[in-house]
């Protein structure tokens, strides 16, 4: 997923089952509109997050790695539904401002 969420991962975050989110990404199903605005304001978050990191990162990519998430209970206990959602934010900081 865009959001750096794998079908496991968006299934928990939403409370519900793999195969509802199997479904609806295959089209067997409608996604529910709520399910579009949840994602957008995550996507939205991702953005604004990696446009702040961005200059402190100064395209360094030790300063990045360091900032990676290595468990979900961090990231959730920082506002993020996985690690994987917040390190997605942390390498498009870093890729906006690396050296060209």
């Amino acid at each position: 997923m865009s959001a750096g969420l794998s079908m496991q991962e968006l299934s928990s975050w939403l409370g519900v089952r793999s195969d509802t989110v199997q479904d609806w990404c295959s089209g067997r199903r409608p996604v529910p509109k709520g399910v579009f605005e949840q994602l957008g304001d995550l996507v939205a978050k991702q953005s604004s997050e990696a446009c702040r990191l961005g200059p402190e990162l100064r395209g360094d990519l030790d300063t990045a790695v360091r900032l990676l998430l290595h468990s979900d209970v961090d990231a959730q206990r920082n506002g993020w539904p996985t690690a994987a959602a917040f390190n997605l934010s942390v390498m498009r900081g870093w890729s906006l401002h690396r050296a060209s």
